[in-house]
């Protein structure tokens, strides 16, 4: 029968209600979690490293000159995978052992603090490492400005280092930027040389041809063609040096690549080839009307132009799609930015190559023109057309050179200084006030949940409603928590103690009171559970000890008394005995004493309670006696059912408290023996597999369970208990 009664106990399910009740009733778990949290928080507040951070504000301009890429219809600006390329060079570990090489002494001790060099690690790697684990380089979005910041324990040091950083950086910009014009002016200057003999020379050469022949001047005809095929032949040569200038980026272009992929290479396919052909035979055409006079903002200028700017839009694409450029994983990688500008400045020669041979066409037929002239006038004027060419480009050289000679010596780089580092005040870590008000709600949250999975997981029962959902058994009464006086005030009496058992007495709660009324309700309850039956014996156990039998019994005692019942409290615990010492009374002579020796009778045993409190004339109090070694085998004795049946026949209610089920077996020895059993369960403490088990050993010994005492109710975490309460009150 017991196994087929009891029931795995069922977790509680929280509605919004329930877990505020929860709250209400475990605030003091959740501020101690809080307080726990809270504690760890000043610590790491307190003795945490301090961290500061320095900031510096630097600016990455394009090149405001044309001088590395001569005129190609592109604009000069810096792209977004250059600036990437840019932060990544200056996070690189060349720089950065630039950095740690230029860092003062007491710096760099201050810096790397208490790091130990090892056998795998110099001190200088272990100073980049350091410099490299406390550098962030950050680009502002929608500009061309880098935010440089360094982190160390003291703001004097990371001030240094973020300065130090930003003025190597600037150098280095300097010192690239010079390199590449360098390279650009040695080209310039020895296409300079050439060009300044052969404007020598065509000099020389005309002044002797009209000092031998007396002939200083052309004809109107001559001179025509002559001004046109100079100014065209100009145009040619100037376009040739362009072209050479182009070449000479794409070689420096082409050596990059091989260091940083020899693999990759522009791809090439018969669409590519019929679109530079289309490419060449545009440009010939524009150079044609260029050479007869055309202006731009002819209708038939600019329909070539156009057409010109989407055959190029085009032959790009197609030079990116049969590229390499799709194995490089990273967009932003230095390879793929050197490629597109390969396909840019691949583009960019071949129509410099074709408006090179078409200019070669047109001095062609010019030159036919001039060959029909005299042959003085055809001498004359190619020792003119000579000195003309070379003195345009020698001029046009001159000018770059000079351009040149100027950018080199500048100090003036793409990166430029805005804002230099200063001394930080306050320290970037810990932030104290983030970290309390962080902690403020973690450990809020934890306490709340703790509490929340504890009273899941809690099988207590709390209410009657658990009683009777769970054990299945009437709930007579629910007792709340008693208080003095039976609610929050003073005592009726000198009681000052709420722990006192004398100040949880029904004779010393005021009349009205919450809990007293309870008391008063449990008799209307028994009437109405019992109906016709006459109940004069009762048994009041619990599962456990310490939920509140004994002072339950006594209570309830009380309150058969006052109502004119001639009632008898009987103290059955006969291992430890408590109602003599809550009311006062002795021990001895007492019930073992009356079951081991015949002689001794009620009268000389029993107590009235109404010499200590009058109002109760009608209870009587049978104290437990010597205490036996044997408590099992008296009660279960012959001699307990004739006393009991002796108690009975002289008074009308006898009330019995008796040991806890769980803890020893007196109670079913007893429970037969009676009218019926009370149990009494502790709210919040009693579980619900130990009332099972306990309400299964009361079944299994043929014993009738009145039903159940819900005893220290919480009455403000019940729904509906408030309420009265107010009202009673």
């Amino acid at each position: 029968m017991y196994a087929n009664n009891f029931k795995e106990p069922s977790r509680r399910q929280l509605d919004f209600q329930g877990a505020l009740q929860a709250l209400r009733r475990r605030v003091r778990l959740v501020l101690l979690c809080l307080a726990v949290v809270m504690t760890g928080v000043v610590l790491y507040n307190e003795f945490s490293t301090p961290v500061y951070e320095a900031v510096a504000t630097i600016i990455c301009e394009a090149p405001q000159d044309n001088i590395l890429i001569i005129e190609t219809g592109r604009p000069a600006l810096l792209s977004r995978n250059a600036m990437f390329n840019l932060i990544e060079k200056l996070k690189s570990r060349a720089l950065t052992q630039e950095l740690a090489q230029a860092l003062p002494e007491e710096v760099v001790r201050t810096f790397i603090g208490d790091a130990s060099v090892t056998a795998n690690c110099s001190r200088e790697e272990l100073i980049i490492k350091k410099i490299q684990e406390s550098l962030t380089v950050q680009m502002l979005p929608g500009s061309d400005i880098l935010q440089i910041k360094v982190t160390a324990n003291d703001p004097a040091v990371a001030k240094t280092i973020a300065n130090t950083y930003v003025a190597l950086s600037i150098d280095w910009n300097v010192q690239k930027r010079r390199n590449e014009i360098s390279r650009t002016r040695e080209f310039v200057e020895k296409q300079f040389a050439g060009f300044q003999e052969r404007l020598n020379a065509a000099e020389k050469a005309l002044q002797t041809f009209k000092e031998e022949n007396r002939m200083t001047a052309l004809s109107n005809a001559s001179a025509d063609i002559l001004g046109r095929m100079t100014e065209t032949e100009a145009k040619y040569n100037e376009m040739k040096t362009e072209r050479a200038v182009l070449e000479q980026r794409q070689r420096m272009i082409a050596e990059k690549k091989k260091e940083l992929a020899p693999s990759l290479a522009i791809g090439s396919s018969p669409q590519i080839q019929q679109l530079k052909q289309q490419l060449g035979e545009l440009e010939r055409q524009r150079a044609s009307l260029e050479a007869h006079g055309a202006r731009p903002d002819q209708p038939e200028m600019a329909a070539v132009a156009q057409k010109i700017g989407r055959v190029k839009e085009e032959l790009i694409q197609q030079l990116t799609s049969t590229t390499d450029l799709e194995i490089i994983s990273d967009p932003l990688s230095q390879k793929k930015n050197l490629l597109q500008e390969s396909i840019t400045l691949e583009v960019d020669l071949e129509t410099y190559r074709a408006r090179e041979q078409g200019l070669k066409n047109i001095l062609a037929e010019y030159d036919k023109e001039i060959q029909a002239l005299p042959q003085q006038e055809v001498e004359l004027a190619r020792l003119i057309r000579e000195r003309d060419v070379n003195d345009k480009i020698y001029s046009m050289l001159l000018q770059k050179r000079e351009e040149l000679r100027i950018a080199e010596a500048s100090k003036y780089g793409q990166v430029q200084l805005i804002d230099a580092a200063q001394q930080p005040g306050s320290p970037l870590k810990p932030e104290k006030t983030k970290n309390l008000a962080l902690g403020f709600f973690l450990g809020l949250f934890i306490g709340v949940a703790v509490v929340l999975l504890l009273e899941t997981l809690d099988t207590s029962l709390k209410s009657p409603q658990d009683v009777e959902e769970h054990v299945n058994l009437p709930v007579l009464a629910s007792i709340p928590s008693i208080h003095p006086n039976g609610k929050r005030g003073a005592y009726k009496s000198d009681q000052k103690s709420e722990r006192s058992y004398a100040g949880r007495l029904l004779s010393q709660l005021e009349a009205g009171s919450h809990v007293y009324e309870a008391y008063r309700a449990l008799q209307i309850k028994f009437a109405l559970v019992n109906g016709s039956t006459v109940l004069k014996s009762i048994l009041v156990t619990s599962s456990n000890a310490a939920e509140g039998k004994t002072l339950t019994a006594i209570n309830m005692a009380q309150a058969f008394a006052q109502n004119g019942i001639k009632t008898l409290l009987v103290d059955c615990d006969l291992r430890r005995p408590m109602i003599h010492h809550i009311l006062g009374l002795n021990q001895e002579p007492g019930l073992s004493d009356m079951l081991k020796n015949h002689i001794v009778s009620i009268e000389k045993v029993v107590t009235s309670w109404a010499i200590q409190a009058p109002e109760n004339e009608n209870l009587f109090v049978f104290p437990c006696g010597t205490l036996p070694p044997n408590p099992y085998e008296l009660l279960a004795a012959q001699r307990m059912r004739e006393v009991l049946a002796e108690f009975k026949r002289h008074y009308d209610l006898v009330i019995i408290d008796s040991p806890p089920l769980m803890a020893v077996t007196d109670s079913i020895a007893l429970g037969g023996e009676v009218d019926g059993v009370c149990l009494v369960i502790k709210s919040g403490r009693t579980r619900q597999n130990v009332a099972l088990r306990a309400k299964n050993l009361l079944e299994n010994s043929q014993t009738n369970i009145i039903g159940t005492i819900l005893n220290g109710m919480d009455t403000e975490a019940v729904n509906g208990y408030d309420g009265s309460n107010h009202y009673i009150n």
